[in-house]
């Protein structure tokens, strides 16, 4: 750097047209190897920003930046370059200046920064161990075959490739403290109730405990995970009767809504359903009228928020009129 720009592209005072033909006619301002020090199984989850610090020019937003292999166009064009003209393109920052008009003004420092695409992150690094190119074009062919840019002003131009991944590792080291101690485990999954140390022994008293995982090797990158412990609702059994409107016709009609406090021992946060099996699969639609005559129905308690839930019976019988 600098880049001899657009070379072979366009004459003086001439802009460019058609992305092919602007990034395919870049200058070379940079290369290195992509690395391979990702993990095995990573994937991109937002875009990358690429900066370059420490640059001068007096046509600022017309300065463009592509990433690309062999060659900067066709399937070795990793990443081209927004072609908008004077506009701020390129997310191009001077300053807090994103537009120039009037033509040319005084070399001023600038970094130019802009967002690599997920796809393009996942080309680049299928080609871990070959050449990437950092190549350079402008939207106006101010000087033919002369760049607009200047570098190493004040300091050491530099090309920053900053990447988001994921992944999921094949062990996790986990930890009591967000900081310093001991991993207690060093595996997945980990289950807090058979490891010594978490300081829990059983899922009896609800509450939420706060364990930290961490990369093995990586013990000073720490994500905090809950363990949310949910309380259960108690339920009870009970009774309820019902008179048929002819005798011995099976003809009871039952509110079962009617013994919702009593079964779930007055807990108002709690809903109440009924089932005709004690696996409460056939759920009772109709609870305010039901005439099943069946001598037992099983209720539900739960909690709508959490889904905890306990289960007893229910004993219905009807009296002859």
């Amino acid at each position: 750097m600098p880049a001899v720009d657009n070379v072979g592209a366009t004459t003086t005072g001439t802009s460019l047209v058609g992305a092919n033909c602007q990034n395919q006619f870049a200058g070379p301002a940079g290369s290195i190897i992509i690395p391979t020090s990702l993990p095995a199984n990573a994937y991109f989850t937002q875009n990358a920003v690429l900066t370059i610090t420490n640059l001068t020019s007096g046509y600022p937003t017309e300065c463009r930046f592509i990433l690309y292999g062999a060659s900067p166009n066709g399937a070795s064009l990793y990443s081209p370059c927004p072609t908008g003209y004077n506009t701020g393109a390129g997310q191009i920052t001077v300053g807090g200046l994103a537009t120039v008009t009037g033509g040319a003004f005084p070399n001023i420092e600038f970094n130019y920064t802009r967002e690599i695409l997920p796809a393009q992150l996942a080309t680049i690094f299928n080609n871990a161990g070959s050449v990437l190119n950092v190549g350079y074009w402008e939207t106006w062919n101010d000087f033919q075959n002369l760049s607009d840019i200047g570098g190493n002003f004040p300091g050491v131009s530099q090309v920053k490739l900053k990447v988001y991944y994921n992944y999921v590792p094949a062990t996790i080291d986990w930890y009591t403290a967000p900081t310093g101690g001991a991993s207690i485990f060093n595996t997945i999954p980990f289950n807090p109730l058979t490891t010594p140390g978490s300081g829990i022994t059983n899922s009896n008293t609800p509450g939420t405990t706060t364990f930290y995982a961490a990369c093995s090797g990586a013990p000073t990158c720490r994500v905090p995970v809950d363990l949310n412990i949910n309380p259960t609702p108690d339920a009870f059994q009970d009774t309820l009767y019902a008179c048929e409107f002819a005798p011995s016709s099976n003809g009871a009609v039952f509110d079962l809504t009617t013994i919702n406090s009593n079964v779930s021992g007055g807990n108002g946060a709690a809903s109440v359903d009924y089932y005709f099996d004690d696996a409460l699969v056939t759920q009772i639609v109709n609870a305010t009228n039901d005439t099943s005559s069946t001598n037992f129905i099983y209720s539900k308690v739960y909690y709508p928020s959490t889904g905890c839930y306990s289960s007893d019976s229910v004993l219905g019988g009807e009296y002859l009129t």
